[in-house]
């Protein structure tokens, strides 16, 4: 199946509306217990704020990147958009999925949910991981 690609933007709004897209993994395309769902749905919500670490967080991140650490710790978002689902709370399945705005544009990726408030979530704005495929190109040997 040829799929379009979704166009990317670095703008979003304050109290913008946004869809976060995935594969709702308690929901009707399961077909057998334990088996991945196969439908895309989305969760509703809107832009609260644009959350930014301190600038010594983010120093700290560079020495550690430029000393050849490994893993998780090379990458930490320089910011978060932080949303409020509307209908429900972020599903389980949505983490890594594209957060668009009304235009269809990704605003971001979805990172992860709020332990305490089950309707917010944190996306990684795009202007932070398109860096990191760019990155990924230039060391990539399969392009």
């Amino acid at each position: 199946e040829k799929l379009q690609k979704l166009k990317t933007t670095q703008n979003f709004e304050h109290e913008e509306y946004v869809r976060i897209m995935g594969f709702n993994q308690r929901g009707e395309g399961v077909l057998e217990p334990g088996d991945v769902d196969r439908c895309v749905d989305y969760a509703r919500g809107f832009v609260v704020k644009e959350f930014k670490p301190d600038e010594d967080t983010l120093l700290r991140h560079r020495r550690m990147s430029s000393q050849g650490s490994s893993g998780s710790s090379l990458f930490k978002p320089r910011a978060e958009i932080v949303v409020m689902c509307q209908d429900s709370s972020t599903i389980e399945g949505h983490s890594g999925g594209p957060c668009v705005n009304e235009k269809g544009e990704v605003v971001g990726i979805l990172s992860r949910a709020d332990q305490l408030e089950k309707r917010r979530c944190y996306i990684v704005p795009t202007s932070d991981w398109m860096s990191l495929v760019k990155q990924a190109k230039k060391k990539s040997r399969f392009d």
